[in-house]
């Protein structure tokens, strides 16, 4: 009998997707580690910018608010 399901599946790196370690399409070796892929075309994008895909995501910074003067928002309030 088989583990959890858990110790068989995990995250492909590049989009997201749960795959099997079973049966993933694609794998790769980076830093001593054995990286599962759901696809060839996941795996390729990965060995092309590894450090992209592992490092810390950023979240987008967003523009701070526009803020106007009191005195010209004459037009906004009723």
């Amino acid at each position: 009998m088989r583990g959890s399901n858990s110790n068989h599946s995990i995250k492909d790196p590049v989009c997201g997707t749960v795959v099997s370690k079973d049966i993933a399409p694609a794998m790769y070796r980076y830093n001593g580690k054995i990286l599962y892929f759901c696809s060839v075309s996941c795996r390729d994008k990965f060995s092309k910018r590894p450090r992209h895909f592992l490092g810390k995501r950023r979240h987008r910074r967003l523009p701070p608010r526009m803020s106007l003067p009191i005195g010209r928002m004459k037009g906004f309030h009723p």
